[in-house]
């Protein structure tokens, strides 16, 4: 197996999840771990020479600048030696049986590719904590499993995928800004493969812990999500389309506060549905401005930011 890991400026928090896969129950000498930097300026350099010396298991370095991290995975994927390339991100921790618990799942040959849900590492942030029980559908973590196995998707977080089908694909989509893990299940899927969720390869992620880091992600997914939608040529009216993601919004924040008997921790309690509702109209935002933009003809929004990664 070959671990994919693109990062750019978080050392301290790349260095956690580095020694997070040092100590994998998956036998050592049969993963590698490459790390793809984007151009950092903090001293990432050497703090992943310095850990090269004492890996346990194969580390290498390469450098990417200013291309974006589907670039930074697919350079990742083409100096990889495994058959099997799995990826996680650098503000994310690793249980020590995640690679394990992923590669068992290769012995079908039907299966393409295998992942999890993504957990609160920053639980005792209220945002955080609000961000996990919303993402992609409410409920608890159960819940979203038991959703997500009738139509699954692999989000980058913490996912693993033959090489072979990778290069058939010609790896993520470089031109989409977000969401280029989404768009890869779907080729994966129309490729014949199964994907596969495994809730025992437990990963946890830095949510947003700040209004503002919220609503800047949900820009930056709703820009993907008009991209995407390009890409599939869905060529639903504008008004149409805006007047859905609208009313999801509204509906989905409904369920929210539905939601709110079920929830112990009382200041949570009070501002989840407004959670969600900022959540879904920032995302919408997002892709009304590219949609319109787009339509305008002005070009500074649609550039990718090839220089800020935004947390996922």
């Amino acid at each position: 197996m070959s671990v994919i890991l693109p990062t750019l400026n978080r050392r301290e928090s790349l260095r956690r999840v580095l020694e997070s896969l040092f100590y994998q129950t998956y036998p050592e000498d049969k993963f590698e771990i490459i790390v793809i930097d984007g151009g950092s300026t903090d001293g990432t350099q050497n703090m992943v020479k310095d850990l090269i010396e004492i890996s346990p298991c194969e580390l290498r370095y390469l450098k990417q600048e200013n291309k974006g991290v589907a670039a930074a995975r697919n350079l990742g994927i083409r100096n990889a030696k495994g058959e099997i390339i799995a990826f996680t991100d650098d503000d994310c921790m690793l249980s020590k049986e995640w690679l394990a618990a992923l590669v068992h799942h290769f012995d079908d040959p039907k299966v393409g590719g295998v992942g999890s849900i993504r957990e609160a590492l920053n639980k005792d942030n209220l945002l955080a904590e609000a961000w996990d029980l919303a993402y992609f559908r409410i409920g608890s973590l159960q819940e979203k499993y038991d959703f997500l196995n009738n139509s699954p998707f692999l989000c980058t977080s913490s996912a693993a995928i033959r090489f072979d089908a990778l290069s058939e694909l010609g790896g993520f989509d470089e031109n989409l800004v977000s969401g280029e893990d989404v768009d890869l299940s779907r080729r994966v899927l129309e490729k014949g493969y199964k994907l596969v969720l495994e809730p025992s390869a437990r990963v946890k992620h830095e949510h947003p812990s700040s209004w503002r880091a919220l609503v800047k992600q949900q820009l930056w997914f709703g820009k993907g999500d008009a991209q995407r939608e390009e890409k599939l040529r869905k060529n639903n009216t504008f008004c149409f389309v805006l007047i859905y993601r609208l009313l999801g919004a509204f509906f989905y924040s409904f369920k929210a506060l539905v939601y709110t008997p079920k929830i112990k921790r009382f200041k949570l309690n009070i501002m989840f549905p407004l959670f969600v509702l900022i959540q879904c109209l920032s995302r919408n935002i997002g892709w009304f401005t590219y949609k319109s933009l787009r339509v305008l003809g002005i070009k500074s929004f649609l550039k990718k930011d090839t220089k800020t990664w935004i947390p996922s």
